[in-house]
């Protein structure tokens, strides 16, 4: 019985903090966009002019840029998806962080095919992306449990054991025994997650 009272009440904090959140969210981003304007940021920049900005040597143009792309809503996001593939890590760990702030739901398959990418902070960011995206970006990363590449595999397993979906378990079951002791460690994890629900 004390077991769930305290599950149904860490689900109560998680909402109450999903919606504080949310609240901070809108609160920072009005705070973001006051500095900007004070501060004399060129509001005028187009969405690439911005994107280019993200892998700038300073740290607070880089800020600037991000944050006015997030304030430019859904025309953003095309140019983001495409600014994963560019060849610059810190523009593609940018456009993968705003496009999983953003949950946005259109670039879960780019974000995936990012798992690939040769920088392991990029493959990072996107999987923090995915994670952020809820039950939509399960079946494309349950794709890529099949992939030949051991870090993909296991970002997929790690991914889908913080995603909470008991629909994937039999497919997680399946790389018990794998290769790869990160996949077998991410194994281990998803599969506590998942069981503890």
């Amino acid at each position: 019985m004390y077991k769930h009272l305290l599950i149904n009440m860490s689900k109560l904090r998680l909402s109450i903090c999903s919606c504080m959140y949310k609240y901070l969210l809108i609160i920072i981003t009005n705070i973001k966009l006051d500095i900007l304007k004070i501060g004399g940021y060129n509001m005028e920049k187009t969405i690439d002019q911005l994107i280019l900005d993200l892998k700038d040597d300073d740290e607070f143009v880089r800020e600037e840029a991000k944050a006015m792309i997030e304030l430019k809503g859904d025309e953003a996001i095309e140019p983001l998806i495409v600014a994963l593939s560019n060849r610059s890590k810190d523009i593609k760990m940018a456009a993968a962080s705003i496009l999983g702030m953003k949950k946005t739901e259109e670039a879960i398959d780019a974000l995936v095919k990012t798992l690939n990418d040769p920088n392991k902070l990029v493959r990072k960011e996107a999987s923090t992306a995915l994670t952020q995206m809820g039950s939509a970006a399960v079946g494309p990363v349950k794709e890529v449990l099949k992939s030949p590449d051991w870090r993909v595999r296991g970002a997929a397993v790690w991914i889908l054991g913080s995603l909470k979906d008991q629909s994937v378990i039999p497919d997680i079951e399946g790389l018990v025994d794998d290769e790869s002791a990160f996949v077998r460690s991410g194994v281990k994890f998803a599969l506590e997650e998942l069981n503890n629900l």
